[in-house]
């Protein structure tokens, strides 16, 4: 069906950033199917161990347009402890706080949880 076939489709430079169904007047834009264009960036985030913990969780919170005040106040992020975290600065590896992140950046809160306490206990040994 057409969900299907957006799925294969990638970004194209005719089409931009809009994925286009066979039924001509249904066009989605990118950011309206979440996993699309962040994947890459949760995928190296979650795997890749030499990769910049914090850049890639910058990048994250962009492609998913997440501003840090949100997290603070919708989700109850301590304020320091999230502008550490995003700055790549040692910061506490608070578990309860990551998995409400990971749930809020729809990534798997094992994996996500890990990789984060990964970074902030490696930063903490310089």
């Amino acid at each position: 069906g057409c969900w299907r076939t957006l799925m294969r489709q990638s970004r194209s430079p005719k089409s931009g950033n809009i994925l286009r169904c066979p039924w001509p007047t249904f066009t989605l834009p990118l950011t309206v199917l979440p996993g699309i264009s962040v994947q890459p960036v949760t995928t190296q985030l979650l795997t890749d161990k030499a990769a910049n913990f914090a850049d890639l969780l910058s990048r994250l919170l962009n492609l998913r347009e997440i501003r840090t005040e949100q997290l603070v106040n919708q989700d109850k992020l301590a304020q320091a402890w999230l502008a550490a975290l995003v700055a790549g600065e040692s910061a506490p590896p608070d578990v309860d706080a990551l998995r409400r992140l990971a749930r809020v950046l729809e990534i798997a809160e094992p994996d996500f949880t890990a990789a984060a306490v990964r970074h902030l206990v490696a930063i903490a040994e310089v």
